[in-house]
């Protein structure tokens, strides 16, 4: 999805929480966008993990879950973001930009 995009170089994909948790400490990226829903350990649980151990990575969920509490739930994690998966690939773009200038996106 975001193949091709300048200034944005994707390290890896994982299928489940728990490869999330091993590539997020083995690559050591700057950013890491999530779904909430992943086989095994869910999305805030892979936050909480990888905030523990790397404060300063940037975590950006995308997910087609608006509950309010979930978003809550995200930002008690550690995420810096949340957007639903409708938003438009320049606003994904955009998000991941200003994310990783250190602004927090949550509406």
């Amino acid at each position: 999805m975001l193949d091709g995009v300048p200034d944005i170089l994707i390290v890896g994909e994982a299928a489940s929480g728990q490869e999330t948790v091993d590539l997020a400490h083995r690559l050591q990226p700057d950013l890491i966008l999530l779904d909430l829903r992943m086989p095994g350990l869910d999305g805030i649980g892979v936050t909480r993990i990888i905030k523990q151990s790397r404060p300063a990575v940037q975590v950006l969920f995308l997910t087609m879950f608006e509950n309010p509490d979930t978003r809550s739930a995200a930002r008690e994690a550690g995420a810096s973001g949340y957007l639903c998966k409708d938003v438009s690939m320049s606003e994904l773009v955009t998000a991941i930009h200003q994310v990783l200038q250190g602004k927090v996106l949550f509406d």
